[in-house]
């Protein structure tokens, strides 16, 4: 996901497949595993190595599913960083994608910075307020997805009637849950989490703030 500059970014990172897989394996986290592990494989001369571990946990969120997964980046047979890799299956793709550009950290090593799509913002945004939205029999946990939400909001470049758009293809597309007219407050008890989380992406606001900045958003949003 994009976030401000201002701002410090997650390392999460969420990969949809365009590729078509036949339903009953994509239920199959071990599937997913292999094939990232393979996408990883490829050599693009950058001396990194990737090594991916077994399923963290599944996803609800997309309509065949998907899974989290650890990843682990070697140089020179060393731990460089770790991360995580979010895999969804059969989600809203759209025809048109935006391009993220690398930072060029590796062009004193004469590599050039790599170019790849990137779901839109208002797409990621509405991802996550569906899986914000989705009704459960436990209690909601998502608070990660209320931060993610926040930044993509005060970054600044979100269009509410691109958002708007992106809300009725995710939810069609996942089909758990109509769009709602307006939006419960996140529950206190995620007050102490969100705090954390916030202030480790450089942004200052408790939960109280974060939602009305979500809400006043959503509302010209729908």
């Amino acid at each position: 996901m994009t976030k401000a500059k201002s701002y410090k970014s997650a390392k999460d990172f969420r990969v949809a497949l365009e590729r078509r897989l036949q339903k009953h394996a994509a239920d199959s986290g071990l599937n997913l595993q292999r094939l990232l592990a393979g996408a990883a494989t490829a050599d693009l001369g950058d001396f990194f190595g990737f090594e991916i571990g077994g399923v963290q946990m599944e996803l609800d969120g997309p309509i065949y599913g998907g899974a989290r997964y650890p990843v682990r980046a070697i140089v020179d047979d060393r731990l460089f960083v770790s991360f995580h890799v979010d895999v969804a299956v059969g989600d809203f793709i759209p025809e048109k994608l935006e391009t993220a550009y690398e930072q060029g950290l590796l062009s004193f090593a004469g590599i050039k910075p790599a170019a790849f799509p990137l779901l839109p913002k208002e797409v990621q945004f509405a991802e996550k307020l569906h899986s914000y939205t989705m009704p459960r029999s436990v209690p909601n946990s998502r608070v990660r997805d209320l931060v993610d939400m926040v930044l993509l909001i005060k970054e600044g470049s979100l269009s509410t009637a691109k958002t708007k758009d992106a809300l009725r293809s995710v939810f069609d597309r996942r089909k758990s849950h109509p769009v709602p007219a307006a939006l419960a407050p996140a529950p206190a008890a995620w007050g102490k989490r969100f705090s954390e989380m916030a202030g480790d992406c450089g942004l200052k606001a408790d939960l109280e703030a974060g939602f009305d900045i979500l809400n006043r958003f959503y509302l010209k949003s729908v």
